[in-house]
């Protein structure tokens, strides 16, 4: 005897918003972390990226832009991040691994709140509250951005949150911060006050100790990079000759680090 399963339309209205949901979200998922939020994007691929590279430990997670390592930072609880890092591993280090996770927090987070709602009122306005989350413009714009406030909104939503196991852990990711170390100026900022005062090869000696250490990347406000241009051209030359210019725009620029194959010679 076969037996057959029905859904009830309520059903097929949620699986409807979910998808559309989704379709909304995927949308240009590659894009790279140059939106509105993308400093903190950027600020979290770095942690993702020491993640993978060096310290696969929840616990201490890393920025690449305050000077010389050990870079720990006491944010929140990295689940972001340390899922990043953690798929890096099998498939890559691409943009849309950062982006599609909160995309996947984001989609459970409707269901959560649907499920929520039809415990406090019925299935219809659940409907519509899902419809709204799921529409929103700045809902759309978040849940595909590669920040943690879409996991945020997952824990509060879950009605799974209040289980003793899973409480255990989110008191754990807020009471547990790694040690906090006072570190040196930032990179750009040591190499700009080593240009002004000393010299140009000071100045190399810094980017390749930095080259050293692992990094890929190096940004510099726009004013400081236009009075170099001034006080130092040669220090100037070296910076565009190993490093590549990806991104200018009137408050900053950044600079990728060329390996050594693509460093053209003096």
């Amino acid at each position: 005897m076969v037996t057959k399963f029905y859904l009830k339309p309520t059903t097929h209205w949620l699986i409807a918003i979910l998808t559309l949901a989704a379709f909304f979200r995927l949308d240009l998922i590659n894009q790279p972390f140059v939106d509105f939020v993308s400093w903190r994007q950027s600020d979290n691929a770095t942690i993702a990226d020491n993640f993978y590279r060096r310290n696969l430990n929840i616990l201490y997670p890393e920025v690449s832009w305050n000077g010389l390592d050990p870079n720990y930072v006491g944010y929140e609880f990295q689940t972001l991040t340390y899922l990043a890092g953690l798929l890096y591993h099998f498939i890559g280090q691409h943009d849309w691994v950062d982006r599609i996770i909160p995309v996947l927090f984001g989609l459970w987070g409707i269901f959560a709140l649907y499920q929520l709602i039809c415990c406090v009122w019925d299935e219809k306005r659940a409907l519509v509250s899902s419809a709204v989350m799921a529409f929103l413009p700045g809902s759309i714009y978040i849940e595909r951005s590669c920040i943690s406030d879409p996991i945020i909104a997952y824990k509060y939503f879950n009605e799974f949150l209040w289980t003793k196991p899973v409480l255990f852990l989110v008191v754990l990711g807020l009471c547990l911060r790694p040690p906090h170390q006072r570190t040196s100026h930032s990179s750009a900022q040591q190499i700009f006050e080593i240009s002004g005062r000393v010299s140009s090869e000071a100045s190399s000696k810094v980017l390749e100790q930095l080259r050293s250490k692992g990094a890929d990347w190096i940004g510099i406000v726009e004013k400081q990079n236009n009075k170099l241009r001034k006080s130092n051209p040669l220090f100037l030359e070296y910076l565009e000759r190993t490093y590549e210019l990806k991104h200018k725009s009137p408050n900053e620029v950044i600079y990728r680090l060329l390996s050594p194959q693509e460093v053209s010679k003096p």
